[in-house]
């Protein structure tokens, strides 16, 4: 069955169900907990949360910081950062809520799972659901199609409480329009810009250079790197050794019934008239008219393929515009529906989609029918003996390793089987360049102790290796004369930093103390100004994008009219000083009044979810498990 990870998932659901990764859509292999002599990392009244499930969550956000990090990222910044708890927190969080739904008998029907599986972007081509896609890309990452359904099941029930409890909250007139008049409220200000890569008269000395070398080693680290030897096992070598016979393609077919239950498909071909999400009204009738002054030319007789070559702008065009045979919900609804219910040999008026006006010729329809033993046979001995090639394949490497741990030694243990070994150039975690499934080696590799066998790890394409660590050049401080430019480079732009805040410290202090703006001279390294009014989180006139101090204009006022502290941007130290502000009015308002009750609907969403989690947490008795954070 087909599902996907469900779309447009509010905030709150994001961090309750895949923390701050849902976007990456990773599922890493975790060992098995018992490893780890403890079956369960928390208990909620009892009910275990194993480490396996606890562990994976872990590994996501590793994962997704290692990434967002590259070098930077270590076990330091794993602590500062806090992931086992919050990992920990997700995982509780999580299962709260399921029991919450289990409690009040909140289901998911297998149609509600496959329903829109066809609009997830991740198993579409060119805008439209591509089975082999769905496959590939959750073979890709490791899943099977029951372990990820399993998932999106939980993560639809979940949305489903979220909606149940949620239901009744709204949002008024009021509270939209004082947002909005909030929201586009304006403030002036002058500004003093201290710019330290233009004081160029900061001088660093060698004493300098090396002790900023020695503060600042996380700068100076180079990554863990290590090399492996391999060999390979690949299921096609086994293939021709696996034998099936005729009385296990009987069995198989009679112990899968419904893999044989071929439905209904259909083969057609289209035209795709494009039209933008947002395109107006004029222009979506430009296009239908297109459509229909094509539709006139083929039911004239033209060939319908060549019309789809000039005229169509998806990229099946190169075909003729030919789909192949698709079910009726690989295809979006408007369009699975008209064809659907189409003759074979008849064209379709123009059909509306969420990517334009479509012209549906059906050239065949396959009615639903279950296969019998004789059609099937082909299919089920290919999976059979593929199957089996890679069984035999994985105990081949299972054996091999056995060897090379024990008894032989890899190098002996390759020898006697006559089995190549390869080997890697130096990587770091992301794995070696030109290997398949890089992730995943890496992984592996970096599990290992120096020398260490890895266990028969898959690969992609039914592979599997078994690797040897042959060495490891461990992260280590770069030495001072390898880096002393970049050191140097570093240290200047530090003392330059220092300066230029001292430099917006003793301004901002001399414009309390009675200064006007008019009275502080101007260089090369120091610029000021008066910004035009602008709005919050909006870019300034002159300076550009800068966070902080649009937050901080806006915390100013007659009243107050400079900040407590001089301000670090991104293009330098500035010094602000009020000059005026403006209430926001309601003009655009209604264009922009849905968007913002959806937003205030989902912030009260949100708050009420947080507090229903905590209390739930208040009625249950949590248990951590021992071995945890040990």
């Amino acid at each position: 069955m087909l599902s996907f990870l469900r779309k447009n998932a509010g905030t709150w659901l994001i961090k309750v169900l895949l923390g701050a990764i849902v976007l990456v859509f990773i599922f890493w292999g975790v060992g098995s907990f018992r490893e780890r002599g403890e079956g369960w990392a928390a208990k909620i009244d009892g009910e275990p949360i194993s480490y396996e499930q606890y562990n994976q969550t872990y590994t996501q956000m590793v994962e997704y910081y290692r990434k967002a990090y590259g070098q930077q990222f270590n076990d330091d910044l794993v602590k500062m950062l806090n992931l086992r708890q919050k990992a920990l927190d997700q995982v509780i969080d999580r299962q709260l809520l399921l029991r919450e739904a289990d409690r009040r008998g909140i289901l998911v029907t297998d149609e509600e799972l496959s329903d829109t599986v066809r609009n997830m972007d991740v198993f579409q081509e060119d805008g439209l659901f591509s089975a082999k896609r769905y496959k590939s890309v959750l073979a890709a990452n490791r899943l099977t199609p029951e372990i990820f359904e399993a998932s999106q099941r939980d993560m639809i029930r979940i949305e489903k409480l979220q909606k149940l409890l949620t239901s009744e909250l709204d949002v008024s007139e009021p509270e939209i329009q004082q947002w909005f008049a909030w929201r586009h409220a304006k403030t002036k200000v002058a500004y003093v810009r201290i710019q330290p890569e233009h004081l160029e008269n900061v001088v660093i000395e060698e004493a300098e250079i090396k002790a900023y070398y020695d503060a600042h080693p996380q700068e100076f680290r180079i990554e863990e790197k290590r090399s492996v030897r391999y060999v390979e096992f690949p299921a096609s070598r086994y293939v021709s050794k696996v034998q099936v016979s005729d009385e296990d393609i009987r069995e198989a077919y009679e112990s899968h019934p419904k893999e044989f239950e071929k439905p209904k498909t259909v083969e057609a071909r289209h035209i795709l008239f494009r039209v933008a999400k947002d395109a107006s009204d004029a222009d979506v009738e430009k296009a239908r008219q297109k459509a229909m002054d094509v539709l006139k030319q083929a039911k004239e007789g033209k060939d319908f393929a060549e019309l789809a070559k000039k005229y169509s702008d998806d990229p099946a065009k190169a075909n003729g515009g030919y789909l192949g045979a698709f079910k009726k919900e690989d295809m979006v609804a408007p369009f699975s529906e008209k064809a659907f219910s189409m003759e074979p040999g008849t064209i379709s008026d123009p059909v509306r989609t969420p990517y334009g006006w479509h012209l549906i010729k059906v050239e065949k329809v396959h009615e639903a029918h279950q296969q019998t033993l004789e059609e099937a046979t082909p299919a089920i001995r290919e999976k059979l003996q593929k199957e089996r090639a890679a069984d035999e394949a994985m105990n081949a490497a299972m054996a091999f390793s056995q060897k090379a741990l024990h008894t032989q030694g890899f190098q002996k243990a390759a020898e006697a089987e006559g089995l190549t070994i390869l080997h890697t150039d130096s990587f770091d975690r992301s794995g070696p360049k030109g290997v398949a499934n890089a992730a995943r080696f890496g992984e592996t590799a970096f599990s290992l102790e120096a020398e260490g066998v890895s266990d028969a790890v898959a690969l992609d394409n039914g592979t599997f290796i078994v690797m040897q660590v042959t060495h490891i050049d461990p992260e280590h401080l770069a030495e001072f004369d390898t880096v002393r430019e970049k050191a140097k480079t570093l240290a200047r732009k530090a003392k330059q930093n220092q300066e230029a805040s001292k430099m917006a410290e003793d301004i901002l202090k001399s414009l309390k103390d009675g200064k006007s703006f008019a009275d502080i001279a101007t260089s090369k390294a120091i610029i000021k100004g008066e910004t035009d009014f602008f709005e919050k989180n909006a870019a300034i006139s002159d300076i550009g994008f800068e966070p902080v101090i649009n937050h901080t204009a806006f915390t100013l006022s007659e009243t107050k009219r400079y900040p407590d502290t001089a301000l670090k941007g991104e293009n330098g130290y500035y010094v602000i000083g009020f000059l005026g502000k403006q209430a926001g009015g309601l003009e655009g308002y209604e264009k922009q009044k849905e968007s913002i009750r959806s937003f205030l609907l989902n912030q009260k969403q949100s708050a009420l979810m947080e507090g229903f989690l905590e209390e739930l947490k208040r009625k249950s008795d949590i248990q951590v498990g021992k071995q945890m954070f040990s």
